[in-house]
This record gives C-alpha cells, structure tokens and sequence, in this order.
C-alpha cells in the first residue's frame, strides 16, 4: 500500500525523494535518516552507514541546539529575577 503525503513542493523545485515509498524530502541527509528509520530492512550496508553518519550529524546538531536554548532560558531567567529583585527590593522608592 503506497502512502501519500500531504506535500506541496515548487514547481521550480526538485526535492530529494526516498526511492522505496517515494516520500520527498528537503535534502539527502533527510532520506538517509527516513530511510534509516523507515526502511531499514532494505538497506545494504552503504546504505546503513550513511543512516549512521547522518543520525551522528542530527544528533549534534539537537545537542547544540538545546545547549544554545538553555543558555537563552537562563538568560531570561535571571533577567527577570535580577529586575525583580531591583524593582521589588523598596517598594516606596
């Protein structure tokens, strides 16, 4: 049974596609991870190392990405702390 994606691609565009259920996709590395995901079974061993590559790539990235993000919700942690504790500190001033 061939499953369809609800996906509007430009007309000037040529996404990557996977080549088992044809689902485009933005780039190689993205196919590489659905078919890793997706379709592991059928893969050879090129195949699955560059699933293990790619899956090594995302997997830095989402850890940068989180690192950058409570570094930025600390930040706006203690900035409402700090300006609270200056405005709240004498309430008659």
């Amino acid at each position: 049974m061939q499953v369809q994606y609800d996906t509007d691609v430009p007309a000037d565009e040529t996404p990557s596609s996977c080549p088992y259920c044809q689902r485009p996709l933005g780039s190689e590395e993205l196919v590489a991870l659905h078919k890793g995901l997706d379709h592991w079974e059928r893969l050879d061993d090129e195949e699955r190392e560059t699933f293990y590559d790619a899956y090594e790539d995302e997997s830095e990235d989402l850890r940068t990405f989180r690192l950058k993000m409570l570094g930025i919700l600390m930040l706006v942690y203690f900035g409402f702390l700090f300006t609270y504790s200056y405005f709240s500190a004498n309430p008659f001033m």
